[in-house]
Formats: C-alpha cells, structure tokens, sequence
C-alpha cells in the first residue's frame, strides 16, 4: 500500500490548459484528498467544476491511463503519485475516450434537442485527445498543450457559416474525419498493441 501525502491537491484541467477556452469557458479542476468521494462532481459556481478523487482512485486512473487524469498528472506533476508508461494501455483508453467524443460530435450536431456547442467541442475532444496521446506515447509526457488550439476556433468558424444541421456535420466530418483518422493511423503506429 502507498502512502499519500495528507494534503488537498487541486490541479486546472480543461480548456483554460489546452489553450481553446472562451470568455465564457468553465474552470475545470481535479481535486485529491482522502476526504473526497472518487467520482463526485463539484459544482463549485456557474463556472467552476471540481472532478474528485481520493489519492487511490487518482493512482488507479494514472495507472489505467485516463485521458483526464494523465492530463491533470502532465500538467501539475503531483510527487505524490508514479506514472509508468504502458502504450497499449495508452493507445486502448485514449482511442476509446477519442472515438466516443467523435461519436458524441455527430448526434449533439445533429440532433435538434442536442446543443450544437457541445457537439463543436466532442469533435475538437477526439483530435485533441489522440494528439495528446501521440506526444505521450513518443515523449513520455505532453510537451505542446496548445497543439491543437486553433483546431477549436476553426471548427467554430466553420459553424458560424452553416446553420442547417445536417449541412454543418457533412462540412465538419469531410474536413475533420480525415483530420482525426490521419490522428488516429499515427497513435496506433506510436502505441502499438
């Protein structure tokens, strides 16, 4: 059994790391103390969000490689916490959370009781997680939080110029399927099976 420092640790995750936010973004954070219940969610204001973990579920998602949480642990480097590297692992949870935010994109853009906003950013999720994803399976850690920042404005462009639904989701998925596929070709090369 490891021992965990006592201490509150809150960690910035979200938007405002990846260099995508807005004025109106939300402030995401992990927050990690043996008080919290694993898996609760914070409403802190209307703008902040808190996403708890004790220090064991923190441990357990570094070590099933949760796309969230290996963000949270590249940004902040917590000592109390150990990550190792396994590129299966990597490639198996980041392609799942990446191809369930593509997924998501479609039926939130679609779909007229679905906010088209949130459909925008599950398609900017599944680039920018695999590229993510990349740089950990290459460098050992995230090294270009803002690599894909500009992918985000460009989608909202893109929505700006169409209002019909299903037109916007042809346009988006004839640019950004090839986009996210190319993405996806060079995780499974990085992070083999």
């Amino acid at each position: 059994m490891r021992n965990f420092d006592e201490s509150l640790i809150v960690i910035p995750y979200g938007s405002r790391i990846y260099g995508s936010y807005t004025s109106t973004s939300d402030f995401d954070y992990i927050a990690i103390h043996q008080a919290l219940r694993h898996g609760e969610q914070l409403q802190v204001d209307a703008h902040t969000s808190v996403q708890c973990h004790t220090p064991e579920s923190y441990q357990n998602a570094l070590d099933e490689h949760s796309p969230t949480v290996l963000e949270s642990f590249f940004y902040a480097r917590p000592q109390s916490f150990a990550f190792r590297l396994n590129k299966s692992k990597l490639r198996e949870s980041f392609s799942a959370k990446a191809s369930n935010s593509f997924v998501k994109a479609k039926k939130k853009i679609l779909l007229p009781e679905e906010s088209v906003e949130i459909g925008l950013k599950s398609l900017y999720h599944s680039i920018r997680i695999v590229k993510y994803g990349i740089q950990i399976a290459q460098h050992g850690r995230i090294i270009d939080w803002k690599s894909s920042r500009f992918t985000m404005g460009r989608i909202r462009k893109l929505a700006e110029k169409h209002h019909n639904r299903e037109q916007l989701w042809e346009v988006l998925k004839n640019k950004y399927q090839p986009v996210y596929n190319s993405a996806c070709s060079e995780f499974r090369i990085v992070a083999p099976k």
